[in-house]
C-alpha cells in the first residue's frame, strides 16, 4: 500500500499561549508562541500607535488621566523631575514651584480632582484648574511630622493613604480631598500581617453575586498577606471579613482593576481577588502560562515597571513587563495581554511603554524618549514595522507512530494592506526560527504563494494562500512569521497537507 495524502485543519489560536500542558497534548486552538496577535475567534494582529505628546525631556515613569464631568480629558506625565500636561503637543511643564524629586507616583481621580503620592515628595493634586500641593493634618498614634505617603486608594467616598514602609494607612473624612481642618486618622494593619513587611497598597473592590453588589476594602502587604474589609470605615461597622496568603506582589503597581474583579501581580502569578472571595480552587489568571510568568519574574521581577491596565475598547487586560528597563539602558518593555473571559494570553512587542493608562476608552503609554503614544491606527509612529509570530502545538494529527512528509500549508487569511508572510513546519519538536519575511510593494507582487491580486488598500480581503513547506517527522507544528508597515492580518484557519507512508 502506497502513501496517502492527509489534510489536517488547524484553527485560529483563539485560546492563546499555553505554557503548561505538554506540547504534544495541547488542543490545536492553543499556541506555543503568539506575538503581536490578539487572541480572538478571528485572531488579529495588533494595531500601530500614534504620537500623542512630545517634549517630556526624559523617560516617563508615571502617566495619569484626568476627566472632567463634561468629558474634557487631560494627560499628566511625570518625567525629568517635572509634571507635564501632555494634553497638548508639545507637552507643557506644570511644575511651577512644586518640588519633585522622584517621578514614580501613584494616584487616582477623586471627587473631580486628581491626587498623587510618591513616598518622597509632598502630595500633589490637580483641581481641574491648577496643579498644587495637597496639605493635610494628622491625628493618631502613628503620627509623624511628615508621614511619607506612598500609595493612595478610595473606599466609601473616603481616601486612604498608605504610609511608606509601615503597616499603617490614613483615611480622611467623607469626600475630603485635602485640607487641615479635618485631620486624617490612622489605622494599623500590622497585627493582621503574620508574615510582617509593610502595606504595599490598598484598593477597593466590588464583588457581584447575582443582583447583589458588596464593597470590600483590600489591603495587600509586601509579603502577600491580603486583608479584605467590609463596612463603613475603621471604627464604624468595620470588619475584617477574609484573610488570604498569596505570593509577594511585584511592586507598588501590582494590581489591576478589571470588570468585576481585582487582580494582583505576584511573584508566582496573577491572582484574582474575585475568585479568592468566591472560594475558587484555582484563582490564578496565569495558570495557563505559568512557565512564561515564572521565567519573566526570575529575570525581571525586581525591576520597576510591573503594572497593568484594562483596555475596554479591545476587551483586553494589559500587563507591562520590564524586560530591559530604561534605568539600566535602552528600554525594552513587553506587554502580556489577556483577552475575553477565558484569559487567552499573548504578548506584544515593539510598543516599549514604560507606563500605561487608559482614558476616554483609549490606551496611552509613555516611553523612554519623553514621548507619549496612543495605541491604534495602521502604522507605528516610530517608523518600525509590526512583526508577528505564531506557532501551533505539536501534533501527530491522530496518526501516531507513522512518519509524515509535510508538503503544503493552505492559510485562510484576512488582510488589509501589504503583509509579508512566511510559513514553515517544525517536525518532532525541532526549534526553527523564521527570518522576518521582506516587505515587497504590492505593485511588485508578493514572493509567497499565489499572487495577491490588485492593491486593496484598507479593504479587508479574505482568501486562501498556499505555502510550500519541507519537513519530515512523526509530529508537526505550524510556524508563521509576518510583518507589515501599515497593514492588518487576521488568522482564520490553516490546512496542513502531508503524506503518510504505507506498506507495499
Amino acid at each position: 500500500m502506497g502513501e496517502k495524502t492527509v489534510k489536517q485543519s488547524i484553527p485560529a489560536p483563539s485560546a492563546g499561549i499555553n505554557a503548561t500542558l505538554p506540547v504534544d497534548e495541547m488542543p490545536l486552538n492553543y499556541a506555543l508562541e503568539l506575538t503581536n496577535f490578539i487572541p480572538k475567534q478571528k485572531t488579529e494582529s495588533r494595531d500601530g500607535f500614534t504620537i500623542e505628546s512630545q517634549g517630556l525631556h526624559s523617560a516617563i515613569e508615571s502617566l495619569f488621566a484626568w476627566n472632567s464631568n463634561t468629558g474634557n480629558l487631560k494627560l499628566f506625565g511625570f518625567a525629568d523631575h517635572k509634571v507635564f500636561d501632555a494634553s497638548t503637543d508639545p507637552a507643557t511643564d506644570m511644575t511651577g514651584g512644586l518640588s519633585i524629586t522622584n517621578d514614580y507616583w501613584q494616584g487616582h481621580q477623586f471627587r473631580g480632582q486628581s491626587v498623587w503620592v510618591n513616598g518622597v515628595d509632598s502630595c500633589l493634586k490637580y483641581t481641574g484648574a491648577s496643579m498644587t500641593t495637597a496639605l493635610f493634618s494628622m491625628s493618631g498614634s502613628a503620627y509623624t511630622a511628615t508621614p511619607p505617603f506612598i500609595h493612595i486608594g478610595a473606599y466609601k467616598n473616603r481616601q486612604f493613604f498608605v504610609q511608606k514602609d509601615t503597616g499603617v494607612a490614613w483615611y480622611g473624612a467623607v469626600n475630603q480631598i485635602d485640607g487641615t481642618s479635618q485631620p486624617l486618622v490612622d489605622v494599623d494593619f500590622s497585627a493582621f500581617m503574620p508574615r510582617g513587611g509593610y502595606v504595599m497598597w490598598a484598593q477597593s473592590f466590588t464583588k457581584s453575586t447575582g443582583t447583589v453588589n458588596q464593597d470590600f476594602f483590600v489591603v495587600c502587604s509586601s509579603e502577600g498577606d491580603i486583608l479584605a474589609y467590609a463596612g463603613d470605615y475603621p471604627g464604624n461597622t468595620w470588619a475584617l471579613t477574609a484573610k488570604w496568603q498569596i505570593a509577594a506582589p511585584l511592586g507598588r503597581r501590582s494590581f489591576v482593576h478589571v470588570p468585576g474583579d481585582l487582580w494582583v501581580l505576584t511573584k508566582q502569578g496573577i491572582i484574582s481577588i474575585g475568585m479568592l472571595a468566591s472560594g475558587s480552587p484555582e484563582p490564578e489568571i496565569t495558570a495557563q502560562i505559568k512557565a512564561f510568568w515564572l521565567e519573566a519574574v526570575k529575570y525581571y521581577g525586581t525591576a520597576q515597571g510591573w503594572e497593568g491596565v484594562y483596555y475596554p475598547k479591545e476587551g483586553i487586560t494589559i500587563i507591562n513587563i520590564p524586560i530591559y528597563p530604561w534605568s539600566v539602558g535602552t528600554a525594552n518593555y513587553e506587554q502580556l495581554i489577556f483577552a475575553d473571559s477565558e484569559f487567552s494570553a499573548a504578548n506584544l512587542i515593539g510598543l516599549n511603554g514604560i507606563t500605561h493608562c487608559v482614558a476616554g476608552n483609549e490606551w496611552y503609554f509613555g516611553c523612554q524618549d519623553g514621548t507619549i503614544y496612543k495605541y491604534g491606527g495602521t502604522t507605528n509612529a516610530d517608523g518600525s514595522n509590526t512583526r508577528m509570530f505564531y506557532q501551533s502545538p505539536f501534533s501527530d494529527f491522530g496518526i501516531a507512530g507513522q512518519q509524515k512528509h509535510f508538503t503544503e500549508v493552505y492559510a485562510l487569511l484576512s488582510t488589509k494592506g501589504n503583509i509579508a508572510i512566511d510559513v514553515e513546519v517544525a517536525a518532532d519538536y525541532d526549534t526553527i526560527t523564521l527570518a522576518d519575511p521582506p516587505l515587497i510593494p504590492i505593485a511588485d507582487g508578493i514572493a509567497w504563494g499565489d499572487p495577491w491580486g490588485t492593491p486593496w488598500s484598507s479593504i479587508l480581503k479574505t482568501d486562501i494562500r498556499k505555502f510550500g513547506v519541507k519537513a519530515i517527522g512523526y509530529t508537526g507544528s505550524l510556524k508563521l512569521a509576518a510583518q507589515t508597515a501599515s497593514g492588518k492580518l487576521y488568522l482564520n484557519r490553516c490546512l496542513l497537507r502531508f503524506n503518510v507512508g504505507g506498506e507495499n
